[in-house]
Formats: C-alpha cells, structure tokens, sequence
C-alpha cells in the first residue's frame, strides 16, 4: 500500500507533491523528500519483485529511476553550480530556494547518489562552507540562518549532530585511502566530546559552550553515530583490504 501511495503522490514531473520539510517548518518539493521517496521506491519495487507482487516492482523501479533523473534535472541550478534545497510552487511554476541546508546531504546519502559526481561534489562542497561553525565547539548546523534555539547571528545556526554525523558519513564515503578516514574519525570524536557524562547526545549543542540544547537523549542523534561509526569500520576494512 505504501508504494502505490507513493507512486500516485507524484506530480506529472515526476517528483513527489508538495508537503513538509523534513525539519517540520515550511512546505514545498524539497529535495531530502524526493531522494528519500526514490530509495523507497526502488526498495519497495525489489521486495514486490521477490513477492511476485505482478508488475508493482517493475513499476516501483521505473518511478525511482526518472524521480532519480527529474530531480537531478530539476534542483541542479547552473548557474548557482549545485542543487538547490527545495521547489516551491508559485503561480504555476517551480521556484527554487538555494538555502544552504544539510538535509540535501542527508537526502543524497540514503539515495546514494554518487557524490563524486560534480552536482553532489559541488553540493557538498558548498554545504560544508556554508555550515562549519566556525567556534571552539565547531560542528556543523542544520541549514543556514537556522532560527531554532539561535545563539548568534553570526553563525548558520547551532551545531547538530545528525549535520555534523552527515557531514563525516560523505567524507567516509568518498575516502579513497586510509588517510581520508582522519577527518570522519575526528568528527566522530568530537560527537563523543560533546555528549554528556552519561552518554547521551542532545539535538544540538550551544556553539560557544558545547552545553547540549534542546531535547536530550535524542534517539536520531544516538542513531546517526551508530551508522557512521559501522560506515566508518566497513570502509576502513575495504581499504585495508585493498
């Protein structure tokens, strides 16, 4: 049922309607929304291909791959040089907004999108600018002029670990040596100095400070350090490997 919803929440673009962003404050086509929709899609056609499910996988896997190719086509912004965070409908056509947002990262690494591709390395590359804040803290914000808990206007927002965690899951996927894992492994040890006494990892962390902000424990923050630290052990061992 969920594939067929998702196959039929889809404008003649291709991309899915408008709906809420993932962070839960504004509305439009947003590009971690499409990413997320097409690895769903694809997922979804190979297990109703293992079903037999008739021709729903088939289907499933034509509607990621031009999802795939629309948003490419559709976020990328030429003369910006990278993708854009999200399309909002105005007056009959597709706006873009060219906010510096993490969510894009995040929505690239769950499509797994090759980010060595030139949209995605600029992408990337413009991200991890635009978002260091640039403290003794450091760690990385959650979109530029981020309004949530602000601490100062001279930063993109507060450093949060799921952006920062994001940020270190690209580095590990595009390591080419051994060396190329120091940067993650640092990221990783910093999520580990800002946590509490305890362990736990707030949503985000006072960018002066480093005290946690917010809601502590959060099971996302706890979640994303699970996976860069397996993304971060799978790729070691590959590279070790040869």
């Amino acid at each position: 049922p969920m594939a067929k919803y998702l196959l039929d929440f889809r404008g003649e673009s291709g991309l899915p309607q408008p709906s809420w962003d993932l962070w839960e404050e504004r509305r439009g086509i947003h590009a971690f929304t499409v990413c997320v929709a097409a690895a769903a899609l694809s997922a979804a056609g190979k297990i109703a291909g293992d079903l037999d499910s008739g021709d729903l996988g088939a289907r499933c896997g034509e509607a990621a791959k031009a999802m795939r190719t629309a948003f490419l086509d559709r976020f990328f912004d030429p003369h910006l040089g990278r993708l854009l965070r999200m399309l909002r409908p105005v007056n009959g056509d597709l706006v873009g907004d060219p906010t510096a947002d993490s969510a894009i990262l995040g929505g690239l690494l769950i499509a797994d999108f090759d980010l060595n591709d030139e949209p995605c390395r600029q992408t990337v590359k413009h991200l991890e600018q635009e978002l260091l804040v640039q403290t003794p803290v450091g760690g990385f914000a959650r979109y530029a002029g981020d309004y949530y808990f602000r601490v100062s206007d001279s930063l993109p927002g507060n450093p949060w670990f799921i952006s920062t965690l994001w940020f270190a899951q690209a580095r590990i996927r595009t390591a080419r040596s051994l060396d190329d894992l120091d940067g993650p492994l640092e990221w990783l040890k910093w999520t580990v100095r800002w946590a509490a006494p305890s362990g736990a990892l707030s949503e985000q962390v006072h960018p002066e400070t480093g005290e946690p902000v917010c809601v502590s424990p959060l099971t996302w923050s706890h979640s994303e350090f699970v996976h860069t630290v397996l993304d971060w052990c799978a790729r070691r061992e590959a590279l070790s490997s040869g």
